[in-house]
């Protein structure tokens, strides 16, 4: 392959050889001259560079539909209907009450 030096000194690595190396926008190399060879090393990348990066650029903001936030809202209801059946539950074993729960959350 070959790659040609641009008049700002940049050379463009080819598609094959960035894919697989994966390499991408951004990514540091070590420059080392070895003899008549131009050596470029990928530096490794910041483990938390991911992270960085949305901190330093965080997503707009989040917009749901009036519907979406309302379906949201019911299933929201429904988890705490859910948590009220089984302390419910738990408070009828207490209290050895044994009837089945929704006889219990009747009362």
């Amino acid at each position: 392959m070959t790659a040609v030096l641009a008049q700002n000194g940049q050379i463009v690595i080819p598609e094959a050889i960035r894919d697989q190396m994966n390499l991408e926008a951004g990514d540091r190399f070590e420059v080392d001259l070895l003899d008549v060879e131009i050596v470029l090393r990928p530096l490794p990348k910041a483990r938390n560079q991911g992270l960085a990066d949305i901190l330093l650029n965080p997503p707009g903001k989040l917009e749901i539909s009036e519907r979406e936030e309302h379906e949201r809202l019911a299933e929201a209801q429904d988890d705490l209907d859910s948590v009220e059946a089984v302390r419910l539950s738990l408070k009828a074993v207490e209290a050895n009450d044994v009837r089945p729960a929704n006889e219990v959350i009747a009362d």
